[in-house]
């Protein structure tokens, strides 16, 4: 009689489904400043397209704002790259250096506007810087002449 051999099947390729502790390990990295490109190289990582389907997924909506909060306390970790990277910058390689501080500050304006982005104001002004001149006396004259066309003011 011979015996039939059974092995257990072992998964292969990366997770595809959706699970708690690779969610946070992915957040825990993205908030120490990791890209998500070079957590997805990591062969007990999902590939970049799996991660991007989860986040699109309404029955993720927890992993999706943990992982927004990540990316929003990551550029607090740039912030302290930046300073380390301009205090070890030498003149042989400051360009470089200054190339990746411009970079570090892009991503952070981009990901924390209201804190890192730039400010911008608009102002208004008249001819020649000065103040801007309202004719016919503002709204209140523009509504006082509509009711005198339509024949409603009396006085």
């Amino acid at each position: 009689m011979a015996r039939k051999i059974t092995r257990e099947k072992t998964k292969v390729g990366r997770p595809s489904v959706f699970s708690t502790s690779i969610g946070n390990e992915i957040c825990a990295r993205i908030m120490e400043g990791e890209s998500l490109r070079s957590i997805c190289q990591d062969d007990h990582m999902p590939g970049q397209r799996t991660v991007f389907e989860w986040l699109d997924n309404d029955a993720h909506e927890n992993f999706r704002s943990r992982y927004a909060h990540a990316r929003t306390r990551a550029t607090e970790v740039f912030e302290d790259e930046i300073i380390d990277v301009a205090r070890s910058a030498t003149p042989e390689d400051a360009n470089a250096r200054r190339l990746q501080v411009d970079a570090l500050k892009w991503v952070m304006s981009k990901r924390a506007p209201k804190v890192y982005g730039d400010k911008v104001t608009q102002e208004l002004s008249g001819p020649d810087g000065g103040p801007i001149e309202v004719k016919g006396g503002g709204v209140s004259g523009l509504l006082n002449a509509a009711l005198q066309e339509d024949g409603s003011n009396s006085g």
